[in-house]
Order: structure tokens, then sequence, then C-alpha cells
């Protein structure tokens, strides 16, 4: 949305302000319910085009991509062979979008500059917020003159040598304390070690059982709080979970950390140990008194009790950890893990390795090592990925070790949508080298109609749409074997106007029917789970759970950016995460009692903060309009 603030319910509000120009004898408002519907869901944004903005150290990028159709959507999400321009502060750079990659909540748009065609380079964006958050490449500008860069947006001016953070870490995640007793110094390492920025902020979960000040906790009462560092430049964040007890607790309190020496007894920079160090405890921030024991560990493996220790090639890949405990107290204190140790005797494994073969279930995989250093024997260990959401809309990559040692790996099933990489070892060197990952993984096809599918433990989840019309009805069954998953991006951006779901689905898998033209759904009684983004982007006005729904998870942004005025969410459901329902113009919402996770912005207009403050109580709740205090809120009836 661009340039246009929500304000209240849109139906009741052009309703009321049609009333009001009608008293005043004015005509000054002519449109439907639905055309109102429109400019509160677009904003004053033209139809066809989508504006991203983005702005840090005093220079605005503004990236307007226009739709190649003549239909002109007024919901609109790039696409291939669109034209685009791009304003970075007062040059211009125009040309058309070469493609356009989904990743979680982002678009990574590649774009193809006019003024030269062999360069390319790309934006991500943040879609919801319409926010550029990233540009890498070279534009040639149009006001003339390259520009290396526009560089990381958070690294606004690479001509001049800024780098940008990438992440921050903290010595220790978790700390135990007591009041009164010391006061440990958390220590923060932003990370790249160049960056410009390095400016950080400190904040508690729960300032009345622990305060930070520049990376000092202060215990105050028995409780817990999580200390949270945040960076300036990219909003990068590490956290340490703090427990606080009473005064007179024997439970052994404070902190202990790891020094690196070398055999000298010389204190040494960095935090990765190599072998031949010597790593000593420091037990400064240790409360209490009486004799202190070591246990020394690599990974879960005791190596040594006493208060030094002397790194080894056994311990070469390793992160180790000190325990300490203290005669007259309870419990132990563990310091945070080293780096990986690394192994200075051998020469660090250098070059590239790359994937080759086709991405689809069945198939073949190799490893291209030409281009990998040093001369022993090669180990592989291959991995698949996949994004995993949380309630709160985080995203993070799981992964998840497949194949043998092999340099070859046949694609399965567990493959699907998954994207590959491959890490090597070699012997006679130090360290491995990782593969970038592949595009996902895409099925064999099988084929029923306008369909294409895949089939496991005789079930069949539904990939693909293929077909031309603009109203489906899905199958129950192919090959007489029931349809129970709608896959992921299966009716992704079809201009679907209607969909028919057969009762065997339990499943309706990311965006299955994304961006639609939808004014309507029932879902049937057998679905479980509603996935990510499932129906985002569409024009509902109606959304029927069959009864008795069996719905359990809402996911994120499930029913985001439609024409809602009402739901009745089934008494099935448990869980509903980040945006299942923003942007829509409800003004009613009836709720179970089942709910056991209802995320803060999950529905709009404050609805969960008034529900929540309301006691949590199942019913219908309405947005109302008060003529009185000229304000909108929600009530329950």
């Amino acid at each position: 949305m661009k340039g246009k603030k929500k304000q209240g319910n849109p139906v009741l509000r052009a309703l009321l302000l049609g009333a009001a120009f009608a008293a005043l004898g004015v005509c000054a408002l002519s449109m439907t319910a639905c055309d109102f519907l429109d400019m509160y869901k677009d904003g004053n944004a033209e139809p066809g085009k989508a504006v991203y903005t983005g702005a840090n150290d005093g220079v605005t990028y503004t990236l307007t991509i226009t739709e190649k159709t003549s239909a002109k959507a007024a919901v609109y999400t790039p696409k291939a062979d669109d034209s685009y321009t791009l304003k970075v502060g007062a040059s211009l750079s125009n040309g058309t979008v070469s493609s356009v990659q989904t990743t979680g909540s982002t678009l990574k748009i590649t774009l193809k500059p006019a003024a030269a065609a062999t360069n390319t380079f790309t934006v991500t964006v943040s879609p919801g917020d319409k926010k550029i958050t990233n540009v890498t490449g070279t534009v040639t500008f149009d006001a003339g003159g390259t520009k290396s860069g526009p560089g990381n947006l958070d690294n606004r001016d690479n001509e001049n040598g800024y780098v940008s953070v990438t992440g921050v870490t903290l010595d220790l995640t978790t700390l135990n304390l007591k009041v009164e007793g010391k006061t440990p110094t958390l220590n923060a390492t932003v990370a790249p070690g160049k960056a410009s920025n390095k400016k950080i902020k400190w904040t508690t979960s729960n300032s009345g059982v622990a305060t930070v000040n520049s990376g000092e906790v202060i215990a105050i009462s028995a409780g817990s709080a999580v200390i949270t560092v945040t960076t300036e430049d990219g909003g990068k964040t590490a956290s340490c979970a703090v427990t606080v007890y009473d005064k007179d607790t024997t439970v052994l309190t404070g902190a202990v950390a790891i020094i690196m020496t070398d055999s000298s007894g010389a204190a040494l920079k960095g935090s990765t140990p190599c072998t031949g160090d010597i790593l000593k405890v420091d037990t400064t921030d240790l409360d209490g008194t009486g004799s202190i024991y070591y246990q020394w560990r690599r990974g879960t493996t005791d190596i040594g009790s006493s208060e030094t220790y002397g790194v080894t090639t056994a311990d070469k890949n390793s992160k180790i950890t000190v325990t300490v405990t203290r005669t007259g107290y309870t419990g132990s204190v563990t310091s945070a893990p080293t780096a990986a140790v690394i192994d200075n005797s051998l020469p660090a494994l250098d070059g590239t390795v790359t994937i080759s073969g086709n991405l689809v279930v069945g198939q073949t995989l190799k490893t291209n090592t030409s281009k990998l250093g040093g001369s022993g024997t090669i180990s592989y260990q291959w991995q698949r990925l996949y994004p995993t959401y949380s309630q709160s809309g985080g995203i993070t990559t799981t992964r998840t070790n497949i194949g043998t040692n092999s340099s070859a790996y046949v694609l399965t099933e567990d493959e699907l949508n998954k994207t590959i990489t491959v890490t090597v070892t070699r012997t006679g060197n130090d360290g491995s080298v990782t593969s970038d990952p592949t595009d996902r993984v895409v099925p064999a096809t099988q084929t029923h109609g306008d369909f294409n599918f895949t089939e496991r433990d005789k079930k069949i989840t539904i990939t693909k749409y293929t077909g031309t019309s603009k109203t489906v009805d899905i199958p129950s069954k192919i090959n007489e074997k029931p349809v129970i998953c709608i896959g992921d991006w299966a009716f992704e951006e079809k201009q679907l106007t209607g969909v028919t779901i057969p009762d065997s689905v339990t499943d309706i898998g990311y965006r299955a029917f994304y961006n639609n033209k939808l004014t309507s759904i029932v879902i049937p009684s057998s679905v479980t789970d509603i996935a990510w983004e499932a129906f985002s982007e569409n024009e509902l006005a109606s959304v029927t759970f069959t009864s008795p729904s069996k719905v359990v998870y809402i996911e994120g942004m499930a029913f985001y950016n439609n024409n809602l005025t009402s739901v009745d969410i089934p008494e099935s459901v448990e869980e509903i995460y980040k945006e299942a329902f923003e942007k829509n113009p409800l003004i009613t919402v009836k709720i179970g009692e089942a709910i056991s996770y209802l995320d803060p912005l999950a529905f709009p207009n404050g609805f969960v903060t008034f529900y929540n403050t309301s006691g949590k109580q199942k019913g219908t709740y309405t947005y109302t309009y008060d003529t009185e205090t000229e304000k909108w809120a929600w009530a329950k009836e």
C-alpha cells in the first residue's frame, strides 16, 4: 500500500461519509462499496504498478515496476518482462524485469538495465512493507556514469567504502544471577569485523527482573528476563536468557568465559581456537567463594578437568565448553562454546564445488569438484534445505543431511519443493567447501487432465494446475487414490474466479491459491491445516468452513489482503498465525474457545488486543463506529 493509511472499517466508513455528505446536500462521494473497498485495499497506488521504497544515510531508493500487459491488476506482483524504473537519489535507471523469485515473505527481483543489456542486478523487497531491503549488482544510470552497487541497502554507499552489518552474536546465551550478586557484562560481536556502523542498543524484556547498561546485566528481583542486543545498521539481534535467584540462594550463579592463550600464556585475539592453543577459564564474574572444579567438554565428550586445556587435533571442527562447580553451592555454570577448532597444521580447503543434473524427483545430481583446491580424498555430505515458518512470521532454514558419502545423489519425494546443497571435505586439508543451493526440486511429471500430481503411500498431492479455465473443480480421486493435499504454489496466479475443494483434502499448501480472483471459498470439513499465504491476495468476500470443521491451524497471511467483512472461526481452530486475516475490512469476528495461540497481528484494527483484554472469551465481536467519540472500536455481543 502506498501513501494511504487505513482508518477504521472501510465499508461502514464509506456509508457514514456518504450519509454525511448527503445530509449537507453535497454530492462529493460517488462510489459503490466495492469501489471503496478497492480504494481501501490499494491506497492511491496505480493499477498495474508495484512501488517499493527505501532510504538510508540520506539516499532514497524508489523502484517502480509496471505491468507489461494491459490488464492492469489492482493488487500487483512483478513478473518477468515488466518494465521498471529505479531512482537512487537523483539518478535514474530503467529496463526490464529478468526474473522474480519468492523467498519466504520477500521477493528477489532481477533487473536488466536498458542502457547496459549485459548487466543485471537484484533487488530484494518486502511486499508487505513495500520496502526495499537489499540491492546488489551494477547499474548504469540514464543520468550517465556507472555506479558500483547501488550496493546492499544496508551498505548504501559502496563507492565510499561503506560495509554493512550482517549479524551480531553474544558471548553468552544463558546467564544465572542472584540479587546483589556480581554484575557480569555481555559482550556483543558485530559481523563483519570491518562493518562501518557497529552501534548497538541493549534492551530487557523485564526490567523488574534484570536491567542492562552497555551490556552489564544487573539483577533486580527473582524471575526471568531476556536481554537483547540490536544493531543500528540492519536491525540484527541476539539474545541471552537470564534467570535471577534470591540473594540467599545456594544455586551457583554468575558467568565464566574461555580465554585463549598461546603456549607461553600470552592472550590471543579472536574467538576461533587452533590446535596448540591453551584455553583458560576466566571466573571473574562467578559468584560465591570456595574451591572451583572444572570440566572441559568437546561437544558432550569430557576432555579435561584442569583450569586450562590444550587444544589438540582431536578437537578439530568441534566446539569446546567448560562447566564449573563450586564447593558450598548446588548447580553449575557453563561457558559459551568456542568457535569450531581449526587445525592450523593443515592448509585450508579452498576453491568451489557445483551441482549438476535435473532437479526432478528420481533424477541424479552430481558434484563437480574440478575447481576444488587440494589433492586428497574427497568426502561428500548432501543436504536438503527448506524454509520453516514460526507462528510470529519468522523464517529459518531447516537443513537435513541426506544420502551417503557419494559424489552423486538420487532425488526422492522427500526433496520435493526443497533446495539442495553438497558440502565437501578433503584429506590433508582443513575446513570444507559448500555449493550454492540449487533451485527447488520439482516432481516427476504425472498428469491427470489439467492437473500435475505426485503419489505417495497411495495418496495424491496436486502440484500444479495447467488448465486455462477460470473455474476449477478439484477431483477427490485420481487413479482411484484420494487427493489429500493441494501442494505449494499449485494454483498460484491462475486468475481463478471459482474453485471447489473436495472433502478428501486435509492440507492446503503454501501459496496454493495465491493471487487469484476468488470471491468466495468453501473449506471442506476434512481440512486440518491452511498454510502460509494459501488464499492471500484474492478478492474473497466470503470464507465458509464446512461443519464440523477439523481445521486446527490457520497459518500466517493465509487470508491476507482480501475483502472479508466477517469471518466465523471454527471451534476446532487452535492456532492462528501472524497476519492471517490482515488487510481485510473486517467488522465481525466470531471465535471459539479452543484458541491456544493467537498472534497479536493475526487480525486488523487491534482486534487481538481487545480480545485478550476482554478475557479471551468465546463469542462474536463487532467493529463499530461511535458517533459521539467519532472513533472505531471493537465490542463483544
